[in-house]
């Protein structure tokens, strides 16, 4: 498949654009040096602009396009710890006017501080649980979100929707084009990408399939001692 073929698919994709895009190549010499390596850059993606940014900007976009496609009229996410999601979730949510319900451990009660202040400052609302367990977390979200379906409410279940991973892979197919874009502005023509493992990761890695991109090799760094499966 040829990019502007991938570019042209994806565009068909619903989408609700409010990350700051494309996030810049910045090339780091001194660093280059230290590690000994001929060229090295960082993707900033923490430039994506809501909320302190990030990469879950991106994936919000789609699936923000899905939930107002599809009627969705409240969130119901589920958070343990002091969470970057449950922050970018929270401010998605209200830019686009939808009510949003984050379930989080109640250990976080004690000192409401970090994203968690943050949370309570975008005025969502927060139910928290009894359990330190994640999967139950997700239980009793799911649970929440079957009540409110009674209630006569459209929840969107964010550990329970399938589409919340596919629209995050979306994202990052998106973002291998925006890379290629500067990578071939920078004559860059050998590339080592070094990923947090993922959603993104599984962008980046499919695009390098579908576009044939065999000068590309991808690196997942994943931040948990036994793999989660997906």
């Amino acid at each position: 498949m040829l990019t502007k073929e991938l570019d042209k698919q994806i565009s068909k994709i619903n989408r609700i654009k409010f990350a700051n895009l494309p996030t810049p190549l910045h090339e780091c010499p001194t660093l280059s040096k230290v590690l000994n390596v001929k060229e090295l850059f960082i993707k900033r993606e923490d430039l994506t602009g809501l909320a302190f940014g990030g990469n879950k900007v991106r994936h919000l976009e789609f699936r923000f396009g899905y939930i107002k496609k599809n009627n969705f009229d409240i969130i119901v996410n589920a958070n343990m710890g002091v969470s970057n999601n449950a922050r970018l979730w929270a401010a998605a949510a209200n830019l686009n006017n939808i009510k949003l319900v984050n379930i989080m451990s109640k250990e976080l009660k004690t000192e409401i501080q970090g994203n968690h202040l943050l949370n309570h400052l975008m005025n969502i609302k927060i139910i928290y649980s009894d359990t330190t367990n994640e999967q139950i977390l997700h239980q009793e979200a799911i649970a929440y979100g079957n009540k409110l379906k009674k209630l006569g409410y459209k929840p969107y279940i964010t550990v329970a929707e399938q589409y919340n991973e596919v629209a995050a892979i979306i994202s990052y197919l998106n973002t291998a084009l925006e890379l290629n874009n500067q990578f071939q502005k920078l004559g860059l023509k050998k590339i080592h990408i070094f990923q947090a493992s993922g959603s993104s990761y599984l962008g980046l890695a499919l695009a390098k399939k579908i576009l044939n991109f065999t000068h590309w090799k991808i690196t997942g760094i994943g931040p948990r001692l036994q793999p989660r499966m997906r």
